[in-house]
């Protein structure tokens, strides 16, 4: 689930929702397991040390893998 959070930009209720539908639980493993809630904060801190930070001005350099298209071509800037 952690690898999801930092590789995804899926909102982290989506991929708790999908993980726990995978993992085979019984009820009491189920009842034991942290809450989506309970998760929610740790996840968004993890996910945020991974983005890039948000500009403090207008002025700035955009990093080498932002200027190309999904196709390698160069963005029209």
């Amino acid at each position: 689930m952690k690898e999801r959070v930092i590789n995804e930009l899926t909102p982290i209720s989506v991929i708790y929702e999908e993980e726990m539908a995978k993992t085979p639980l019984s009820d009491s493993a189920t009842g034991t397991f942290p809450t989506n809630q309970e998760l929610y904060q740790t996840f968004a801190k993890l996910r945020q040390k991974h983005l890039l930070a948000l500009p403090q001005s207008s002025l700035f350099t955009i990093p080498d893998p932002f200027k190309l298209t999904a196709d390698g071509k160069r963005f029209l800037l």
